[in-house]
C-alpha cells in the first residue's frame, strides 16, 4: 500500500472505534467485523498512522470531557511533527463522532496485558569489563552510565540496513493515556499560542491537575519516570513559580478552577513535594518551594504568582474583559488563611457585599503590585468590573474618580455613561457619551466602530428619553461611520415616533428600497431586524404601514422589501422572524392593499397557524389566529349576517386555543363572547366562559395569593366580552399594581447595612410561605426588627449591627402595608407613591403611537378584540376614520380604564372595592364599598359556580 492508502486506512480504522458505523446501521456482526478489520489494518499501517489512532482513543475513553472534532484534530496537531505534518487537509475526523465503547473495549490494554505484550519484545543485556584505568575515571564512567540509564535515552546508531522488529499497535492503557495528556498540556503550554491548537487549550489547562492525581494513583501498577518527572516539573514551574504561562495562555485560564478548587491545587502541591520531581530543581526553584510549603496559607502561596500576574491584568491592562479577571483574582482570595497570619497581602473575604470585595481586592493589588502613583486606568478597570457586577453606584463613583486623574481616556467616559445609564441615570448618562465623542473625534486615527458603537449607544438613549429627534441626529453621525442595517432599523424607529418627520419617514423608506446591499435592498434588511425584536415589531410595523397610505408607491415598495426580507428569513431558517413578516403582510395587504384577492389575509398567514398551534407560541400564535379570527367576527357581525363564518369561529375556538397562557381568554373565545353578547344570548356568552371562570375560581380559592393577580385579570377579560363593565373595571383593578413586598424591600437594601438586611431577608425565606399573605409576613419582619434592636440596647455598647437594625426598621415602618381587614387602626397604609409599585405587566396602544401603557395613564380597551387597546389620543383618530390601523374597527366598543388612583383603588391595600353604582363619561361613580370576599360571592352567584 501506499503512504496515502495507509494515512486513509488509519482514519477508516479510527472511524470505526470512535463511532464509524451509523445508527441506522444494523448492528449485526459488528464486534467481529471490528475484530478482523483492526487485525488486518494493524498489520498493514504504519507507525504514525497507529499513533494516531492510539491519541483519538486515548481522548475518548480516559478523556475528563467529550470534546468536539475540532478539539481531537487540535490533539493530533500536537503529536510528533513526524506524525502531524503528514496530515493532508482530506483526512478529517467525521464530522459526528458517536463513542462505540463496546468496540473500543477491544484494544484497550490493562497493565497485565501489556506486560504479556512487552514480553516479546527484543531484550538486550550487555557485560562491561574494566581492565585498565585509575579510580577516578572508573567512578566518572560508571556515573554516567548510570545517568545514563535512568534519565535518558541511549544515543546509540544503529547499524546500516538494521530493522527495528518492536511493531507498534493499535492499543491504550489508563497509565499511558493520562500521561501523554499530561505531556501533550507540556507541549502545548510552552510554547506561543498556534492557531491549529488553541480549541484544546482549555481541556487542557482545566484538566491538568486531574491527569496528575491519575498519574499519581496509589493503585496504578506503572510510575512515572523521573525523564516525564523531569518535564513535568519543569512545566508546574513554569505556570505557578513565574505567571509565565498564564500570561501567554490567559484565555484558557479564564474561570479556570484551579483559583478556587482547593483539591486540584492539593494535587499540585503533592506533585512538587515529590523528592523525585524537586531533584531537578535547581537553587532558585527550591527557594520558591520552600517558601510556598513554609507559608501561613500555602494553597495561595502555590498560586502567588499566577494571582499577580491575574491582578495586573484585572487593573494595569486593557487587553480584556476586567470582570474575566476579577472572577479569579476573587476566587484566590476566597482561600483560606491560617489563624495569626499576619501578612498583610494575606487578605480575607468572608460574605461581604460586592463593594467591599472590590475594595478588598483592589487593596490587594496596590500591595503585591506595589502601587505607588493611581492612575486613570486603575479605577476605570474597577468601573468597568463594577458595572459588570451591577454595583452601579460604587461604578460610577470610580469612573469619576478616574476623570480627575492623569491619562484618562474616551473609554473612561464611555464606561461613566454606561454605569449612569445601568442605573437609570439617562440624562448624565448622555452628558457622559457626549464627552467620550468629543475625545474620541478629537484622535489622530479614531477606528470607525467606536464611532458607531458610541453613537448608536447615544441615540438609543436619547430614544429612551423620548427625544427622537436627538436620537437620530446620533443615528445619521453612526451612519457615516458605518453603513449598518441596524442603524437604519433605529432611524426610522426615531423617525416615524414623531408626526412632523413622517415625510422625512417615508423619504427613507423610498431610498432605502433602492439602496441595496448582498442582493436585498437596505429597507429589507431594515424590515427584518425589526421582526427579531419580539417586544417591539407589532408596533412598529403597525405605525410603519400606517405611513404608507401617505405617499404613492410606498406601500408596494414595503411589501417588495417584506418579500425580501421573508426570503431572506428563510435562507437563515429564521422561522418567527419570517411568520412575524408575513403575518403583517397580510395585514399589510388586509387593511391598505387593492388586490383582487377577497381574503389575502387568510392566504397570507393560515400557513404559519398549523406551527404555532403545535409550539403553544404565546404571543405571534396568538396573534395569528387573533387576527384571522377578527376577520370571521366582521364577517359575521355584517348587515347580512353569514353563517358560515360564524361556524368558522366555532371551529377555531375549539381547533386553535392560543392565548398568553392555557389558563387565559383565547381570541376566539373572546370574539364568540362578544358575538352572542352582542345578540342578547348573555347565557351563550357566559358559556364560552364558564371553563376559565372555574378556573379562576380555583386559582382564588387556593392557598397562596401569588397567582390572584392572573386570576383577576381572567376575570376581567370574561366580564369585559360578555359587557359586564362595572364589574370588569373592579376585576381590572384588582390586577394591580402590585405593591413591593418585604423580601423585595430587604433585597434592595445596600451600601453598610446589606449585611444586615441579608440576615433578615433569610429569616423570611424560613420562616413564612409563599402562601403567607404579604402583609403578615411585612408585619413579622418589624416584630423581629424590634426584638434585636431590643436585644442590642440591653447590651453596654451599642454595636453597629444593631444600628443598621434601627435604620432598616425606620426605613420599612414607613412603608407598611395594610393588613387587608381593616379592623386594626395601626394598620393604617401609608401614602403609596409609583416608586412603591411593581408593573407586573403593560398593554401598549395598538394605535399607530407604538406607546406603552402603564398605571400612570388613561386606556380604552375593546370589548370584542383579544387584548386590544388604544390610548386617549388613537382612539379618536380610530373612531373618525382618519388614520387606518392594524388593529380593531371603528363600529367597535371600548371600557375605559382611567388613570390609576393610588389614593382611591384601595383593593390590594385594604380589601374593599367600590361595587354598583354606574358609568358616566366613562368613570364609574357611586356604589358602596365591600370586602373583597363579599363582591367574589356575588360574581360566583351569577355564573352559578360553587
Amino acid at each position: 500500500m501506499e503512504k496515502s492508502d495507509h494515512r486513509l486506512a488509519a482514519w477508516e480504522v479510527a472511524k470505526l472505534l470512535v463511532g464509524g458505523f451509523k445508527a441506522k446501521e444494523s448492528d449485526w456482526g459488528r464486534e467481529a467485523i471490528s475484530k478482523n478489520v483492526a487485525a488486518e489494518l494493524q498489520e498493514q499501517l504504519s507507525r504514525q498512522n497507529i499513533e494516531e489512532i492510539n491519541e483519538l482513543l486515548i481522548r475518548v475513553e480516559y478523556g475528563f470531557e467529550w470534546l468536539s472534532v475540532d478539539q481531537l484534530e487540535a490533539a493530533l496537531v500536537i503529536l510528533p511533527s513526524d506524525i502531524s505534518e503528514n496530515i493532508g487537509a482530506n483526512d478529517q475526523i467525521p464530522s459526528v463522532t458517536t463513542v462505540r465503547r463496546d468496540l473500543i473495549s477491544l484494544v484497550i490494554k490493562d497493565p497485565k496485558q501489556l506486560q504479556s505484550i512487552d514480553d516479546d519484545t527484543p531484550k538486550i543485556t550487555a557485560t562491561i569489563t574494566i581492565t585498565k584505568g585509575d579510580i577516578t575515571t572508573v567512578q566518572n564512567f560508571l556515573w554516567t552510565l548510570f545517568q545514563k540509564s535512568v534519565v535518558e535515552k541511549f544515543e546509540f546508531e544503529p547499524l546500516a540496513g538494521q530493522v527495528n522488529q518492536t511493531k507498534r499497535e493499535i492499543r491504550v492503557n489508563g497509565y499511558d493515556a493520562h500521561l501523554a495528556i499530561v505531556m501533550q498540556a507540556i507541549g502545548f503550554l510552552i510554547k506561543e499560542p498556534d492557531a491549529r491548537t488553541e480549541s484544546l487549550g482549555r481541556y487542557l489547562v482545566w484538566n491538568l491537575p486531574k491527569h496528575l492525581e491519575e498519574l499519581n494513583n496509589p493503585e496504578s501498577d506503572h510510575k512515572v519516570d523521573n525523564a516525564a518527572k523531569k518535564g513535568i516539573d519543569i512545566m508546574l514551574f513554569d505556570i505557578l513559580g513565574q505567571g509565565t504561562i498564564i500570561r501567554r495562555h490567559w484565555k484558557h485560564f479564564v474561570d479556570v478552577p484551579l483559583f478556587g478548587n482547593t483539591a486540584q491545587i492539593s494535587t499540585l502541591l503533592t506533585w512538587l513535594q515529590d523528592p523525585d520531581v524537586t531533584g531537578h530543581f535547581g537553587i532558585y526553584q527550591m527557594d520558591w518551594l520552600d517558601k510556598v510549603i513554609s507559608s501561613p496559607s500555602p494553597r495561595r502561596a502555590l498560586l502567588f504568582s499566577m494571582a499577580r500576574g491575574v491582578g495586573h491584568r484585572w487593573l494595569k491592562s486593557r487587553e480584556n474583559d476586567p470582570s474575566e479577571a476579577y472572577r479569579s483574582l476573587i476566587q484566590y482570595l476566597s482561600l483560606e488563611v491560617s489563624e495569626g497570619a499576619s501578612d498583610e497581602s494575606l487578605v480575607t473575604l468572608s460574605t461581604d457585599e460586592e463593594s467591599l470585595l472590590l475594595e478588598k481586592a483592589q487593596r490587594w493589588c496596590k500591595i503585591v503590585l506595589k502601587i505607588t502613583d493611581e492612575q486613570s486606568l486603575w479605577y476605570e478597570r474597577v468601573g468597568e468590573t463594577s458595572t459588570k457586577v451591577e454595583e452601579f453606584d460604587y461604578a460610577i463613583a470610580m469612573f469619576l474618580k478616574a476623570t480627575k486623574m492623569p491619562g484618562v481616556s474616551w473609554t473612561c467616559h464611555r464606561g461613566l455613561a454606561q454605569s449612569c445609564h445601568q442605573a437609570g441615570n439617562l440624562k448624565e448618562a448622555c452628558e457622559s457619551q457626549k464627552k467620550s465623542l468629543d475625545i474620541l473625534y478629537d484622535l489622530k486615527e479614531p477606528d470607525p466602530d467606536d464611532i458607531w458603537v458610541t453613537n448608536m449607544d447615544l441615540g438609543k438613549w436619547y430614544f429612551e428619553v423620548k427625544e427622537p429627534n436627538q436620537a437620530t441626529v446620533y443615528y445619521e453621525k453612526a451612519l457615516e461611520a458605518k453603513q449598518a442595517d441596524e442603524t437604519y432599523y433605529r432611524i426610522l424607529e426615531a423617525t416615524k415616533l414623531t408626526s412632523q418627520s413622517n415625510d422625512r419617514t417615508l423619504d427613507l423608506v423610498e431610498s432605502k428600497s433602492h439602496e441595496t446591499k448582498d442582493g436585498i435592498s437596505r429597507l429589507g434588511s431594515a424590515l427584518l431586524l425589526i421582526a427579531t425584536d419580539e417586544d417591539t415589531y407589532e408596533r412598529y410595523f403597525t405605525s410603519l404601514l400606517s405611513l404608507t397610505a401617505a405617499r404613492n408607491g410606498i406601500l408596494g415598495m414595503v411589501l417588495n422589501a417584506m418579500d425580501e426580507a421573508i426570503q431572506l428569513a428563510a435562507e437563515k431558517e429564521l422561522l418567527s422572524e419570517k411568520s412575524a413578516l408575513r403575518l403583517y403582510k397580510g395585514l399589510a395587504l388586509y387593511y391598505y392593499g387593492k388586490e383582487a384577492d377577497d381574503n389575502p389575509l387568510t392566504s397570507a398567514v393560515i400557513e404559519e397557524t398549523g406551527t404555532y398551534v403545535q409550539w403553544k407560541w404565546m404571543w405571534l400564535g396568538g396573534q395569528v389566529i387573533s387576527d384571522i379570527v377578527c376577520h370571521y367576527f366582521k364577517e359575521a357581525t355584517a348587515t347580512n349576517i353569514q353563517a358560515s363564518a360564524f361556524e368558522k369561529l366555532g371551529e377555531i375556538t375549539t381547533g386553535h386555543r392560543i392565548s398568553y397562557d392555557d389558563n387565559r381568554v383565547s381570541p376566539a373565545e373572546s370574539y364568540m363572547g362578544a358575538y352572542e353578547t352582542l345578540r342578547g344570548n348573555f347565557t351563550a356568552a357566559r358559556a364560552h366562559f364558564r371553563k376559565i371562570m372555574l378556573t379562576a375560581h380555583e386559582m382564588l380559592s387556593d392557598d397562596t395569593d401569588e397567582n390572584d393577580a392572573d386570576a383577576y385579570f381572567v376575570l376581567f377579560q370574561c366580564l369585559l366580552h360578555i359587557g359586564d363593565d362595572i364589574n370588569a373595571l373592579i376585576a381590572f383593578e384588582l390586577t394591580g399594581p402590585i405593591e413591593r413586598t418585604i423580601e423585595m424591600r430587604l433585597g434592595e437594601i445596600r451600601g453598610e447595612d446589606k449585611a444586615a438586611g441579608t440576615e433578615l431577608l433569610e429569616f423570611a425565606k424560613e420562616k413564612f410561605s409563599p402562601s403567607d399573605a404579604a402583609p403578615s409576613r411585612y408585619t413579622a419582619v418589624l416584630d423581629e426588627l424590634q426584638r434585636r434592636i431590643h436585644l442590642g440596647n440591653d447590651k453596654d455598647e451599642k454595636t453597629a449591627t444593631t444600628e443598621s437594625y434601627q435604620r432598616i426598621y425606620s426605613l420599612l415602618v414607613a412603608k407598611r402595608p395594610a393588613s387587608g381587614d381593616g379592623d386594626d387602626p395601626r394598620q393604617l397604609p401609608h401614602e403609596i407613591t409609583y416608586s412603591d409599585i411593581v408593573i407586573n405587566w403593560r398593554y401598549f396602544c395598538n394605535g399607530n403611537c407604538g406607546g406603552t401603557w402603564d398605571f400612570e395613564t388613561d386606556i380604552n380597551i375593546c370589548k370584542y378584540c383579544w387584548d386590544t387597546s388604544f390610548c386617549q389620543n388613537c382612539l379618536p383618530l380610530l373612531q373618525q376614520g382618519t388614520s387606518k390601523m392594524l388593529a380593531c374597527d371603528a363600529g367597535h366598543k371600548w371600557l375605559h380604564v382611567p388613570r390609576w388612583n393610588l389614593r382611591e383603588s384601595t383593593g390590594l391595600r385594604d380589601g374593599t372595592v367600590m361595587t354598583g353604582g354606574e358609568i358616566i363619561e366613562d368613570r364609574h361613580v357611586g356604589g358602596q364599598r365591600v370586602k373583597i370576599k363579599e363582591w367574589l360571592s356575588t360574581i360566583w352567584k351569577e355564573w352559578d359556580i360553587e
